[in-house]
């Protein structure tokens, strides 16, 4: 079997030929809007839900909760941390943590109906 070198055409590449290549792209792949649509209502309808719940609880149980969500941590990173908060290291960690555990769940997710 002979194979070929990969032949780029000639010219100058720039960021706006790249952007509208990818645009491109994503017009042209079937269901892509309405897919990234999708994605984007239900993570912000699950978010607004969880808000809700958590408003609902108890005082003493929402500020616990309250302190482990994801945006205690990044508010934390970015102004001075709360008094009742943690620390922005300590807070990039956990969050680092969330993100592992979304990661082995979506593998573990992925390996299970792969097969």
């Amino acid at each position: 079997m002979r194979t070929y070198p990969a032949v780029m055409p000639a010219g100058r590449y720039s960021m706006r030929g790249l952007v509208c290549s990818e645009w491109m792209k994503l017009r042209t792949v079937r269901s892509t809007m309405w897919t990234l649509g999708t994605t984007a209502f239900v993570g912000l309808g699950a978010s607004a839900i969880a808000m809700g719940v958590v408003e609902a609880l108890p005082d003493p149980l929402q500020y616990e909760i309250e302190r482990l969500l994801p945006i205690a941590f990044g508010s934390a990173m970015i102004n001075d941390p709360a008094p009742h908060g943690f620390g922005p290291w300590v807070g990039l960690s956990i969050l680092c943590g969330y993100a592992v555990l979304v990661l082995a769940l979506g593998t573990l997710l992925f390996v299970r109906r792969d097969a």
